[in-house]
């Protein structure tokens, strides 16, 4: 034969043409060590996913962000670059102000306009949940501590956490832009409308009484009640609360499912991210939802563990599920490319107190 050949059955032992032989059983366990492998090793599909089904009473908790508008220059200076918006957790109840510029005395001036308002049914929440923006920082902070109003920085990677304000800017810049664009249809090139800084409080009135699929109600008439239950916005397909087994125990080594661009800093997908994070945390707390039903949430430590420290990555503060977690048995055992391959393909210095994938290599 021109190339070699590997047989692979599971009754016999591997052959090659230069004469080393190997069993399946060998392999499977030698690669279950390497470093590559595990990065890249396909995830579970997720089958179960959090809600907010346990906040029921309105203006407990609410959600901030600012939606970003398409550029608008005039006279040499931009106008209305952005909107903050809120939502409350428990009614679906929105409210948003149009913005000159991202400083966060401005959102904060948006924000006193928003919960002052007599006509408006927010109140200042007990909890607000925001992105960690730079524009929450500053005179925004202050100006919420001063109305005793915590701030809960969510992780930046934490979709799921900061669902509910995200669906709203998505579903009311789909209705804004289809009439910012059809105007602009029919001006002169270079010319842009400003029709959205009109009828954006108009179309958050719409959405505020329009039906929400999963309180069975307007947010404006569930602000009128003392409490609201609400649906998950899926159903599980698979155990949880009390009949989900708790398969991992505090202490247990594990890498992270990787959010789209988490480990470049950004959230553009690359055909080339692995799967799993490069470093390894230890599990530092299980949280089991009660009522209403939650998947099993497991929260690692706030640093990896050392043999991986020298990694790029980020610390997450974010909760995971089950099939966002792969375990990684002996850690200590974990085995990298060894010293040939580095020093034929990285001239420069690499950490050598790692393990490495061949005796000769350590």
């Amino acid at each position: 034969m021109s190339q070699p050949q590997i047989v692979i059955d599971p009754d016999e032992e591997l052959r090659i043409e230069e004469g080393y032989s190997f069993r399946l059983q060998d392999i499977a366990k030698w690669v279950k060590y390497q470093y590559s492998y595990q990065i890249y090793q396909q995830p579970l599909p997720c089958k179960a996913e959090a809600s907010f089904s346990k906040i029921k009473i309105p203006n407990k908790v609410h959600q901030c962000d600012i939606l970003l508008h398409t550029h608008d220059d005039q006279d040499g200076r931009r106008v209305f670059v952005c909107s903050f918006l809120v939502i409350d957790v428990a009614t679906r109840f929105k409210a948003g102000r149009s913005l000159t510029s991202r400083n966060s005395l401005k959102i904060w001036n948006a924000v006193e306009k928003i919960y002052e308002d007599p006509s408006n049914p927010l109140t200042w929440p007990g909890l607000l949940m925001t992105d960690g923006d730079a524009s929450f920082r500053g005179a925004f902070l202050r100006g919420m501590e001063q109305h005793n109003v915590p701030i809960r920085v969510v992780d930046l990677y934490s979709f799921e956490s900061l669902a509910l304000i995200k669906a709203f800017k998505k579903n009311l810049a789909k209705l804004i832009y289809k009439v910012q664009y059809a105007i602009e249809g029919r001006l002169a090139e270079g010319e842009r409308s400003r029709l959205w800084n009109k009828i954006l409080e108009k179309y958050i009135d719409f959405m505020n009484n329009s039906k929400t699929r999963l309180i069975g109600m307007s947010p404006a008439h569930a602000m009128t009640l003392e409490e609201v239950e609400s649906k998950p916005s899926s159903k599980a397909k698979r155990a949880i609360r009390r009949h989900e087994e708790i398969k991992l125990k505090k202490g247990t080594a594990v890498r992270y499912l990787l959010k789209p661009g988490e480990l470049e800093g950004d959230h553009r997908h690359r055909a080339t991210d692995p799967y799993w994070s490069l470093r390894v945390y230890k599990i530092k707390r299980v949280v089991v939802g009660r009522n209403p039903p939650q998947p099993v949430l497991y929260y690692l430590e706030n640093e990896p563990i050392e043999s991986t420290a020298h990694l790029i990555g980020r610390n997450p503060k974010r909760p995971f599920k089950y099939e966002e977690l792969q375990v990684i048995e002996e850690s200590d055992k974990i085995e990298y490319p060894p010293d040939e391959f580095m020093q034929k393909y990285h001239l420069t210095g690499f950490i050598h107190y790692v393990n490495a994938s061949s005796k000769e290599a350590r």
